[in-house]
């Protein structure tokens, strides 16, 4: 019994973990997926890097087209400007400033947020590991506790072992009731219930007693046996 409930135990345990595992990788693959997003820092540190160069490349044409042809302004801003170059100026240089900016801001957001999933697959893997190590010493314990029979087998013969259980515990509980009724219907009326024979009182107590003794003989506890 002790060996069976070891068993039942192990089982659970190991139905515990897989589901723990499928858990695990699927937070393995979404994190592998966002460590994927995250990668794209990297553009977005290109982009930086292109825009300070843009604007440092105005700020040399600026300097160089200064007092120049307005279609020099207009080859510089992308825009015909009539008047005022150097507020046009101020406002692009701004405006690249800011660009340059919020994606600074990102990256750095990008950057922490790497750094935390980095941290945070490394401890889902090591879980994992140590998740794998226990199913498969747990199915080596299941391997022995079953003399070398494999884990599929030991799950079917359970199962087999159970049905049978079921089938003998109704046919117990369908004889006693068969049993009862019919000591009942005799200590009525001493005549046969089945083929209406009528009997004498002393026929009808030595089957009384005889069909108590079949029930007697029956298992004291009919329920299929319980687990630990």
């Amino acid at each position: 019994m002790n060996g069976k409930c070891n068993q039942e135990t192990m089982r659970t345990d190991i139905a515990e973990n897989k589901a723990r595992i499928g858990k695990l990788q699927e937070q393995f693959r979404e994190l592998d997926e966002r460590l994927t997003k995250l990668n794209m820092m990297s553009k977005l540190m290109a982009e930086i890097t292109l825009k300070q160069k843009e604007l440092e490349k105005k700020e040399q044409d600026v300097r160089r087209v200064k007092g120049k042809h307005a279609d020099n302004f207009k080859k510089l801003l992308s825009r015909p400007v009539e008047s005022n170059y150097r507020r046009a100026i101020q406002l692009c240089g701004d405006k690249l400033r800011d660009t340059i900016k919020e994606l600074n801001a990102k990256s750095n957001k990008l950057q922490l947020e790497q750094q935390s999933c980095e941290i945070k697959r490394k401890n889902l893997k090591s879980e994992l590991l140590k998740l794998e190590k226990e199913l498969e010493e747990s199915k080596e314990k299941v391997y022995e506790a079953c003399h070398a029979a494999s884990y599929e087998d030991t799950l079917a013969k359970s199962k087999a072992t159970m049905a049978k259980y079921q089938s003998e515990h109704g046919a117990l509980l369908s004889a006693e009731a068969m049993y009862k009724r019919y000591i009942e219907k005799v200590t009525e009326e001493p005549c046969c219930p089945l083929c209406h024979k009528d009997m004498t009182e002393n026929e009808a107590s030595d089957i009384t007693m005889e069909l108590s003794d079949e029930i007697n003989r029956l298992p004291e506890n009919i329920n299929v046996p319980r687990s630990c």
